[in-house]
This record gives structure tokens, C-alpha cells and sequence, in this order.
């Protein structure tokens, strides 16, 4: 299985979860807000998840 990402997104930020097997989450949930710094850290969390 490759990662997925499930995002629940709403007015000001959104929350993050990822699974790197089905059912295994991988570390803890997180929130976003949606500002360029955050979705910058966003981006680079999906690049750890990659390798």
C-alpha cells in the first residue's frame, strides 16, 4: 500500500492523519492552518512519509 493521506478540511485549519499500512495510522494526527508556513511543513511531512 502506498501512504494516504486523509485530510478533513474546514474554515481555518484542517486535520491530518496518515497510513502508511491499512489501519496502522502513522504517528499522531495533526492540525494545519492554512497559511504558507503550515502548508510549506505540510509538504515536507509528505515528503517524509514518501521515503
Amino acid at each position: 500500500m502506498n501512504p494516504v493521506v486523509g485530510i478533513d478540511v474546514a474554515k481555518d485549519e484542517s486535520e491530518v492523519q496518515a497510513f502508511l499500512e491499512k489501519g496502522k495510522p502513522y504517528g499522531e494526527n495533526f492540525s494545519i492552518k492554512h497559511n504558507r508556513e503550515e502548508l510549506d511543513k505540510f509538504i515536507g511531512f509528505l515528503g517524509e512519509i514518501r521515503s
